[in-house]
């Protein structure tokens, strides 16, 4: 029995002794683990110190643009202009935490110089100036300063010229001469820039046209030499123009006439032309259906007797002469036609206002036209003079103009020829 006693305390003390062990090494893999998570931690916060929250992080932002303040200033006090100088970039090298830095670019950086002192032409070294976005401080610039020269202000009147670069056109067709809206123009800025400058052009390219055209493009200035001046120093008083491109066909027009009060036709009548026709250049849509020109209107009643009468040909607006016929030859002809003079003494005064007056004109002979074969059964009873005295009430002698009045039966045929007057005294 004492010895199965002392078996079990021994087998007791064994398994005690062996749990014992594993526990013991459990809580060291348990320490292990422990200090291996407390250093990632805190790796972890070492590295977002360091690189976002550290206020000592330094970055370079280049190239970033200085530009010119107070140019406007400097015009209105000194009568100076800037001559270069614009175009300049530095190097900034900006101290901040990177969490912020990160969130700006060179964009967001701005450098300037302040041309305001400067108060005589000339070379003039001007220190740079930063502004940073709130959070970040300088370390340094790289150049801190610029040269800017300066001269004196100066400005001059320039003529437009309009250079077409490209364009398709009809064969038939022909481009006018263009014309800007604005023929001058005025440039100001430094005076060796300004003298140097020849005159401003507008190019244009204009494709394929059919028909008249405006354009608008901007003006460029140009030297002497046909280079471009090219300086952010001189304003001009229109950056850009519009300009009119007129495009012209040519067609030959029949001249013709026309009769105001309608008795002329191809029976009594023959009207020659010389020259029969005209050259002639126009808007295509213009002269597309136009086959013959207008060149006057013949009043028969004052064409006392065959004849020829010259006319400036006068032509239609958009129309332009393209020959060298600037006036023409009328010869009118009568045929089956004549003359017969009648002595009227039935002559009517209507008298509106009721004026005291004396006709002094008792009797008209009135010279008519008309088919010859009319002309005898013409009598005075055919023809009424009449007119109205549609006066002020004054007093003294009025030549007053006549009506001359044909009776129905011939008044599709027969015509006064010339004006008529009587005279009439009012007392």
């Amino acid at each position: 029995m004492e010895q199965k006693n002392s078996i079990e305390q021994v087998a007791s003390q064994k398994s005690g002794i062996e749990q014992g062990t594993h526990k013991r090494k459990r809580n060291k893999r348990g320490n292990f683990v422990a200090k291996i998570l407390c250093f990632i931690v805190a790796f972890i916060i070492w590295l977002y110190v360091m690189n976002v929250e550290s206020p000592e992080h330094e970055k370079t932002f280049s190239s970033v643009p200085v530009t010119i303040e107070n140019a406007a200033v400097l015009a209105s006090n000194q009568n100076l202009s800037v001559i270069s100088g614009a175009g300049n970039v530095i190097d900034v090298t900006v101290k901040g935490k990177k969490s912020e830095i990160a969130k700006y670019s060179a964009s967001d950086i701005k450098a300037s110089v302040d041309v305001s002192r400067i108060t005589e032409a000339g070379r003039h070294t001007l220190d740079v100036s930063v502004s940073l976005p709130t959070g970040l401080v300088v370390s340094s610039v790289t150049p801190n300063n610029i040269n800017v020269s300066v001269d004196t202000l100066s400005k001059k009147t320039i003529s437009v010229k309009v250079n077409i670069r490209s364009v398709q056109i009809e064969a038939d067709y022909e481009l006018g001469v263009p014309l800007p809206d604005f023929t001058v123009v005025t440039v100001k800025g430094p005076a060796t820039v300004i003298d140097a400058i020849s005159h401003a052009q507008v190019d244009l390219d204009l494709g394929r046209v059919t028909q008249s055209l405006s354009s608008r493009a901007a003006l460029r200035l140009i030297d002497m030499n046909d280079a471009e001046v090219i300086n952010p120093n001189v304003t001009l008083s229109q950056s850009s123009v519009t300009v009119n491109v007129p495009v012209y066909t040519t067609k030959e027009l029949l001249l013709k006439v026309d009769y105001l009060h309608g008795f002329y036709n191809r029976d009594n009548v023959d009207i020659e032309i010389s020259p029969k026709t005209i050259k002639v250049k126009g808007e295509p849509s213009v002269l597309e259906n136009m086959t013959e020109l207008l060149i006057k209107t013949i009043d028969e009643k004052q064409v006392v007797a065959d004849g020829s009468q010259i006319v400036q040909i006068a032509l239609p607006q958009g129309l332009i002469n393209a020959g060298t016929t600037e006036t023409a030859t009328i010869n009118i002809t009568h045929k089956n036609t004549g003359t017969k003079t009648i002595t009227v003494d039935n002559i009517r005064i209507n008298n509106p206002k009721g004026l005291n007056y004396e006709l002094l004109t008792k009797t008209i002979n009135v010279t008519l036209r008309g088919p010859l074969v009319n002309l005898p059964a013409l009598q005075p009873v055919h023809v009424t003079a009449s007119t109205t005295l549609d006066y002020e009430a004054s007093s003294g002698l009025i030549s007053v103009p006549l009506t001359i009045t044909v009776a129905s039966q011939h008044t599709d045929t027969v015509y006064e020829i010339g004006t008529y007057y009587i005279q009439v005294r009012v007392n």
